[in-house]
């Protein structure tokens, strides 16, 4: 947990998104979305939660920036960043910061998303690479 520390302290930011309420386990997946759902929404964003065996827990969609406080602020679109919920390795943490550039965490005994998020600087050619063919698949502007 260390190395996402002052990965986030030397290279990135966070942001908070209030939810109103702690999330529960897996098998309470319905309860969980929803509450993400009524968080999310009034601020323009959306999610996808499937929970389990897959890469992430879900994703929050839609094309709205936040601002993130770090040794320099900046703001990202949180479109397509991973969800954990609960409970999750550092190291996961980790692995979405380098593939995706941020994370949102839901963590037990929180209230609110932690959003980690990379400084753009920071990001990788192959990842700004990645990131436009899919603005340009996508017709976004980038």
């Amino acid at each position: 947990m260390l190395a996402v520390l002052k990965t986030i302290t030397e290279r990135g930011g966070a942001g908070r998104i209030l939810v109103g309420r702690e999330p529960m386990a897996d098998r309470f997946m319905a309860p969980n979305t929803t509450a993400l759902r009524d968080a999310l929404e009034p601020i323009g964003l959306g999610v996808e939660v499937w929970c389990g065996m897959a890469e992430s827990d879900g994703q929050i969609l839609g094309d709205r920036t936040m601002a993130f406080v770090g040794t320099e602020p900046f703001a990202r679109s949180l479109d397509g960043i991973p969800l954990e919920i609960g409970c999750t390795k550092a190291s996961t943490t980790m692995r979405h910061l380098q593939e995706a550039g941020a994370v949102a965490r839901w963590p037990y005994g929180h209230d609110f998303i932690t959003v980690l998020a990379l400084h753009p600087a920071q990001l990788s050619p192959h990842q700004e690479a990645m990131e436009a063919v899919l603005q340009a698949v996508l017709g976004a502007e980038p």
